[in-house]
């Protein structure tokens, strides 16, 4: 199974070609919050990426003076990362989040929202309904408080992707 990061990468440079250091620094503007990764795994991601054929960097000019021109998605690349945001996903939220940030698609985040709100309701299931100790407790009643928050922002966001999708 190819990591988060590198799929998550091959997405920003479909979306936008660019050298390695701008895809570093979308990078950590688009997914910093779910995945923390430094510019030295955006680049082995790059590298990997272009060794499967997912990516390539042309060089540009002619003898000492060659440039490399900023990565681009291949066709290969583009069906790997449709191929990720349909299938199932790990069953970990985070998971969820990183491909709904990787696509701008309304049908594919309804479907992602979807997986979202199973995972969240799944793990709200799975709680105890009380613990002995003050402590345990209190970690319940946090672990309860934000599988309601999860599913409280399926609502709303299913509302925006409805709302989204009828204007078009």
């Amino acid at each position: 199974m190819e990591s988060n990061v590198k799929l998550a990468t091959l997405a920003l440079v479909i979306e936008q070609p660019g050298q390695g250091m701008d895809v570093a620094k979308r990078f950590t503007a688009r997914f910093g919050k779910v995945m923390r990764s430094g510019p030295s795994h955006i680049y082995a991601a790059l590298k990997s990426l272009e060794e499967d054929g997912a990516v390539e960097r042309p060089t540009l000019g002619a003898g000492e003076e060659q440039q490399r021109a900023a990565y681009r998605a291949t066709r290969r690349g583009v069906e790997r990362w449709r191929t990720w945001l349909s299938t199932p996903t790990s069953g970990y939220l985070s998971d969820v989040v990183v491909r709904m940030a990787s696509t701008t698609d309304p049908a594919l985040l309804l479907g992602l929202l979807d997986d979202y709100e199973r995972i969240a309701l799944q793990e709200a299931r799975l709680l105890p309904a009380h613990s002995p100790h003050l402590g345990e407790q209190l970690l319940l009643d946090e672990a309860k408080a934000f599988a309601e928050a999860h599913v409280e922002f399926v609502s709303r966001a299913r509302v925006h992707l409805t709302a989204l999708m009828n204007r078009r």
